[in-house]
Parts: structure tokens; sequence; C-alpha cells
């Protein structure tokens, strides 16, 4: 029986993807093993969303290529779809294909394998045993002048409901208690189809699926966030009061050089509108440091919006110049000095922020999906897990909870973490 490693860098819809993947080599009873195995082969899973990530996906090649000498490495992925040639000229590299269903087929052929082609319709379930990634769209047309991922995934597809519904139901079966809603771009549910089913009557089907704990959104773009879906969170107990709203840039002339289509007073209204229904919502953000033209006072407006904000978590990342787009044809580019100043700036902010939203819950119960644990010294159990604003909460306890929903009293934060401890373990 052959061994594979599986190795995924990414977002979480290339996470899924490489689920996928690892789903359709063990239906051939290839078993997967972990980095620091003795693999027959390797399957990588690249992303090409910055230079950066470009480069971490090479080096990972040729570093697995030196640890297993001989290996045939396979290769797929985002990066596939802009330079498929520069990855199979790496060593080790014995095949390269964009497409998951013929990187599969590549496999098969090459490795002599007597069995029929993968089945990939069948979803495949997360490793995570509480929090399952379901992918229900793929493809974006938004085109923001710093991105390429339009120009390597151009084609708008959406899951049909049935299947969406069939699988969530599948997972909760499976033991999962939260489903994490993916996609690409995951609002543009539903355009490519004529049934007239669109994200909202997803997520409302979703909600109702018998068993599920709860239900969360990846990510969703500002200007597409429906009064439907607030009314949703406000309705639902099982809807996360939890929105990831990329913003990007706090200022309107590099929000337009962004092509973002959408001003900060424009951000700032739906934050309001949002937290007129839900006052404690957590929000979540993505930031890009030192934007072409960034100005002094442009990149103060991205941090005097994101105090006015208050987000719960920042990711912040610097500029990287990505050939092919149009921002890599904008002037005024900012010195890498300059450039990685204002990311630690990002950065400090995010973490005052994240403490400022985390110390709301001093002193009350939340609860907390346990995702890990691990034996204590005193024989008890460390434990970690998210509540339903996405925030990491650690506590001890006496017997294992994984993949329980437990309540937990906060004693003290940090900007990453909250701990706690169960109500009946201290005083009232």
């Amino acid at each position: 029986m052959k061994n594979a490693l599986m190795v995924t860098l990414g977002c979480k819809t290339n996470q899924y993807e490489g689920e996928m993947l690892l789903q359709g080599l063990r239906g051939w009873g290839i078993r997967p093993v972990e980095d620091g195995g003795s693999p027959d082969l390797v399957v990588v899973n690249t992303c090409t969303v910055t230079v950066r990530a470009d480069r971490k996906c090479r080096q990972l090649i040729r570093k697995i290529a030196r640890r297993h000498p001989g290996v045939p490495i396979y290769v797929t992925g985002c990066y596939v779809c802009r330079e498929s040639g520069e990855l199979a000229s790496l060593d080790g590299v014995a095949g390269v294909a964009a497409d998951k269903r013929e990187l599969l087929d590549m496999i098969r052929r090459d490795e002599h394998l007597t069995c029929a082609p993968a089945d990939l319709e069948a979803p495949p379930t997360s490793r995570r045993r509480s929090r399952a990634f379901l992918k229900i769209q793929d493809g974006c047309d938004s085109f923001c002048s710093y991105c390429i991922v339009p120009h390597v995934r151009p084609t708008l597809f959406s899951e049909p409901l049935e299947r969406v519904l069939s699988e969530a139901d599948r997972l909760v079966r499976a033991g999962f208690r939260e489903i994490v809603l993916t996609g690409i771009h995951l609002a543009r549910y539903g355009v490519d189809r004529s049934d007239g089913v669109g994200l909202i009557e997803v997520i409302r089907r979703l909600t109702e699926t018998q068993g599920l704990l709860r239900l969360r959104l990846s990510s969703i773009e500002m200007p597409e966030l429906a009064d439907e879906l607030i009314e949703l969170i406000v309705e639902s107990p099982v809807l996360c009061p939890h929105l990831h709203l990329p913003l990007q840039s706090g200022d309107d002339r590099v929000l337009a050089a962004m092509n973002r289509r959408y001003t900060a007073a424009d951000f700032l209204d739906t934050v309001s509108r949002i937290r007129r229904s839900i006052p404690e919502i957590s929000i979540t953000t993505d930031v890009i440091a030192g934007f072409p033209g960034e100005t002094d006072q442009a990149f103060e407006n991205t941090l005097g919006l994101a105090r006015e904000v208050g987000f719960s978590k920042m990711h912040v990342f610097p500029f990287s110049l990505r050939p092919g787009t149009p921002a890599a044809e904008l002037p005024h580019c900012l010195p890498a000095r300059i450039i990685t100043g204002r990311k630690k700036r990002l950065l400090r902010l995010a973490d005052e922020l994240a403490l400022a939203y985390k110390r709301r819950f001093l002193g009350k119960t939340v609860q907390v999906l346990v995702e890990e644990t691990e034996a204590a010294q005193d024989g008890g159990f460390l434990s970690s897990g998210l509540t339903e604003h996405y925030l990491r909460v650690r506590f001890s306890t006496g017997t294992d909870l994984l993949n329980q929903l437990v309540g937990v009293r906060i004693e003290s934060v940090t900007p990453h973490v909250m701990e706690g401890q169960l109500p009946e373990a201290g005083p009232s």
C-alpha cells in the first residue's frame, strides 16, 4: 500500500480542495502521512495570491525534494494556473495539473494504479473533528487591481442547493458541529445558475440542518452584505454573529485605485447598520499596507477607520507587486522600509483593537466549541476552542470535552487568546 504526503497552502477554499484530493487518493487505498513520514508520492496544492506565496511554494517544493529524494512530487493549485512551466522545471516535480481530476489521473497512470478514476463528486470530510469547511462557490469576476485570483479562477460556479444541503447533512452526521461556508467570492453564489437561488437562500436552508450547532461565513464583501443576512444572524441561533468584511484601505483614493467600488463612508455606514441590529458582533477584516500611491495621510485614514470600526481581528498584508495585475503598472511604488513600517503599525493597532474587543467578555460566560485537547500533568486536560464570535479560548478541564459545546467563564484576555474556566470549577 502506498503512502502520500498532501501539503496545501493558501485560503480555506484551497484547504477544502486539498481535502478533496486526499479523499480521491484514499479511495485508491493510498494512506495519508504527516510531514516527517515516509511518502511514496507527494501532492502540493499551491497558492499564488502574492509574490511571497509563490516563493513559499517554490521553497516548499525544493525542501520536499531534498528531504525525500526520488519521491515524485505532483503540483496543482492556483500557481499552476499561472506558471505551470516554472513549477514543472523544479527538481523532483513529476507532473503539474491545474485541474484536480487531471492531476489524479496523472498519478493513477504514473503510479500504475489498477483502479477506476477517482470520484471527486462527493465532497470531502475535513480532518478537523469539530469544524468543517464546505465550499459552495468558485471563481471571481471582481478584478481588484492588486489581485491575480480572477485571472487564475475566472469561471463562476455554484454548487446546486440540494448538493450543498446533502453535504451539510453528511458532515453533521459524521460528527461535525460547525460548518464554515467558503468560496472564492462567496456572495457571487447563484449568479451562474438559472434557478434563482442565491446565497441568502442557501444560508437560510443550512440553518435548518438537523443537529448543526453553528454556521459561519468565511468572508463576504461589504457592498454585497444584504439586510436579509443581518436579519438571519439576529433570528437564527445557528448563524454565528461574526462577519469577515475585507476593508483593504480606509482611504477613498486608494480604494478607487484598488478598484474596490466603495468608499470609507460606505464601509462605516454598513458597520453602523450591522451594529444597530447586532451590537456585540465580531467584525474581522483584511488590510493592505503600502499600496502604490498611499500617502502618509491615506495611511492615517486607514488607521482612523480601523479604530472607528473596532475590528476584533485584522489580517495585515504588505503590498505585493503581482505581475499581470493593473496595480503592478501603477506609479509611486513605496520603498520596502515604508511598507514594512506601516505593516508594523497596523499590527500594533490590530493587537490593541483585539484586546479591547475581548475585554468585553471578561467575567462573562461564553459558549466554546472545543477543537483541541491535550493531557495535562495533573491528569486533566488543556482545552481550546472558538466562541461564536470567533474568539480563541483556552481552559482546563477534568474530562476530555473534545467536540462539545461548553460554557466557559472568561478570566483574562490577551490580543490573541482568552483564558477561562468552567463556571463550576471556581467561585461563582
